[in-house]
């Protein structure tokens, strides 16, 4: 049996080759890949020695979470024409009683039909009952998109203030770090030659809201150490916790008048790692964002409705009501909204989406449409062929949603380098700075090389670029209709 997984928590490639060795570790395992970007576990797996709880409790023992995606999704259609509570029970019943449907639910104040169906004609059998109860059915797939995208930019604008914050905060620390090196105006009573104890409390004070503001990576580097699976978050919160945790200590030694310890902190190097990793986050975010939106614009150039010849007469339905045999009609300016056959009429058709063709083609009687191609100047009628899941272009969104969940070489380079990278990173920083403690230098320079090999390996570009690089190119390339 395959199933696919939504996962949630997952930072760099280290978690996602992290959930992939937990999973094989199971009974009943045959395969198992994460994509990172699209954030989905695909398991091909033995249903009657492995269950979905067991999978999904392996992955939260581990510090992530998971959820099954459903196969059978639940569909939601607009109602117009209910004046009351009676209107809304009396759909829900009737559609309810009908043969396939699983679930129905209306919502009133919504006007809204929830229906869940393993039948595609059920659909359509649903828009026709409704239409005879004197009500019209009409799809939302605008309204869904609309809240997926305001989801996104919710999470776009979060991070973005998280940035904002943070940069704002970390001028003052690096202004006030590096001021006397190059030789910039500075308050006498900030100034580390006549107040040093001001000059190290002014970095604390102004480091601190950094350090909170990046809580997150605290979070998720701590918890995934202790449960024995470092990542990219882990050397985040090592290297900057360290930093910041020393420059308290000596900022506390120079308010005692120890003031050899000026020259000793770390809270630029703390809130100037948090404030560049946080703008990376950020910018990945968006990157990913845009990649995935390319690629949805292919299905939302689908018309959300058909006209159709149903009894002898144009109707206008959901594109989800109709069924294979249908008749439709395309005018000029119309994209079409399904594939099929010409049967009457004739007209140049703009095929440029679907096979890179900048030339409208000329279609006639017997010949093959591809939705949504656009009609340009005449009208022609069309049997349908394909719906749902079998048309051209969900066919091309399915071939690129695949590959974006399979692995290239490289990316398996990647992964096998990612799995051992945080391991060899805190080894080689204990093991740097006990070599210059034993070559005679100070406990101080030693910790200072301790942090720099945790901090500057921080971002991990090696495991987050090559996946970031594949999906953007996957993603312009469904944007400029090249899918092969």
């Amino acid at each position: 049996m395959i199933s696919k997984y939504n996962l949630y928590g997952m930072t760099c490639a280290v978690c996602a080759t992290t959930i992939e060795k937990k999973i094989h570790e199971l009974d009943g395992v045959y395969f198992a890949k994460v994509n990172l970007t699209t954030e989905v576990l695909k398991l091909e797996y033995d249903e009657g020695v492995l269950s979905n709880h067991t999978v999904i409790t392996a992955i939260q023992d581990i510090g992530y979470d998971a959820e099954i995606r459903k196969k059978t999704e639940i569909k939601v259609f607009g109602i117009s024409g209910m004046t009351c509570v009676s209107c809304a029970n009396k759909i829900e019943n009737v559609v309810k009683s009908m043969t396939y449907v699983k679930y129905a639910n209306v919502n009133f104040e919504a006007e809204k039909l929830s229906v869940i169906s393993t039948d595609p004609s059920a659909v359509a059998k649903i828009s026709d009952v409704v239409k005879t109860l004197g009500y019209q059915l009409y799809a939302l797939s605008e309204e869904e998109e609309q809240v997926i995208y305001k989801t996104k930019e919710q999470e776009q604008q979060k991070l973005r203030r998280r940035f904002i914050t943070s940069m704002l905060f970390t001028i003052p620390v690096l202004y006030v770090a590096s001021a006397n090196i190059l030789e910039l105006p500075l308050f006498e009573i900030i100034d580390s030659t006549t107040n040093p104890s001001f000059f190290s409390l002014t970095q604390l004070i102004f480091t601190t809201p950094v350090i909170l503001a990046n809580k997150d990576y605290y979070k998720t580097g701590f918890s995934a150490l202790m449960k024995k699976h470092p990542n990219m978050d882990t050397l985040i919160a090592l290297g900057t916790s360290i930093a910041f945790l020393y420059g308290t200590f000596a900022t506390i030694q120079i308010i005692f008048g120890n003031y050899l310890y000026t020259k000793e902190l770390y809270f630029g190097a703390s809130a100037v790692i948090l404030t560049l990793i946080r703008l990376e986050k950020y910018l990945e975010l968006v990157t990913k964002d845009k990649t995935s939106e390319a690629i949805q614009k292919l299905m939302r150039m689908t018309p959300k409705t058909a006209k159709t010849i149903r009894h002898n007469k144009e109707q206008t339905v959901p594109i989800e009501s109709v069924l294979v045999g249908d008749v439709i009609i395309a005018k000029p300016g119309e994209r079409l909204p399904l594939d099929g056959i010409v049967i009457s009429g004739k007209s140049l058709v703009d095929e440029s989406m679907p096979t890179g063709e900048n030339l409208p083609v000329e279609k006639k009687a017997n010949d093959r449409v591809i939705g949504p191609s656009k009609n340009k100047n005449g009208v022609i009628r069309y049997e349908t062929t394909h719906i749902g899941k079998d048309t051209t272009l969900a066919q091309i969104s399915k071939l690129v949603d695949d590959a974006q969940s399979s692995k290239a070489p490289i990316e398996k380079l990647a992964d096998i380098i990612s799995s051992y990278f945080v391991y060899i990173i805190i080894l080689v920083a204990i093991g740097s700075s006990l070599l210059w403690v034993l070559s005679g230098q100070s406990i101080s320079f030693s910790f200072s090389v301790l942090i720099s090999v945790l901090v500057i390996t921080c971002p991990c570009a090696f495991g987050l670029a090559t996946r970031t690089a594949i999906m953007v190119g996957m993603g312009k390339g469904a944007e400029n209709g090249i899918f092969n």
